[in-house]
């Protein structure tokens, strides 16, 4: 099991599809490599992907969501991030359709907010701007959807609330 510099075990055990049997995700060494592996409901591991260990977020951890739980491992890129959710359906690796198209996401209350940065590109160039998008989660679909309208301004048109340096500077 790989341990963080901060001396973090990476192993992950939970019921996360809360259907009475534990699963566990967990960042192995692996040669000169990290990989997650998934260990199934009967202990037979699985890898999932592989993991740069300098390229990665050494704060993976478990969000609940209903009565789920997920992973969320994040990788790191000079612009940002990618983030992923893992979680169990079926006794099988299961990613909800938001996982890989987020980047710091995580529970804030009833709701779930990724915050992301990106670049915008223009005639005058490229701007890095911010925004946030707040979403809930549907225990059903076992999806995150986004958050009722007047909650996030995404969901009108596609505009977004732009922040930058954490201050609301309007809407696009």
């Amino acid at each position: 099991i790989y341990t963080t510099e901060s001396g973090k075990e990476c192993l992950w055990i939970h019921d996360y599809d809360n259907n009475g049997k534990l699963a566990a995700y967990a960042i192995v060494q692996n040669g000169d490599g990290l990989k997650l592996i998934y260990i199934d409901e009967n202990l037979q591991p699985r890898e999932v992907r592989n993991v740069d260990e300098d390229r990665f977020d050494d704060d993976p951890h478990l969000l609940v969501a209903g009565k789920d739980a997920y992973l969320y491992l994040r990788k790191l890129f000079t612009t940002g991030g990618t983030g992923y959710l893992y979680g169990v359906k079926d006794n099988e690796v299961y990613e909800p359709d938001i996982s890989s198209h987020i980047d710091i996401f995580d529970k804030i209350g009833e709701h779930f907010v990724n915050n992301e940065t990106y670049l915008e590109i223009s005639e005058t160039g490229g701007v890095r701007k911010e925004r946030e998008t707040t979403y809930d989660y549907d225990q059903k679909s076992r999806q995150f959807v986004k958050a009722g309208k007047g909650k996030d301004a995404a969901d009108k048109g596609g505009s977004v609330n732009v922040r930058i340096n954490g201050k609301d500077v309007g809407v696009i």
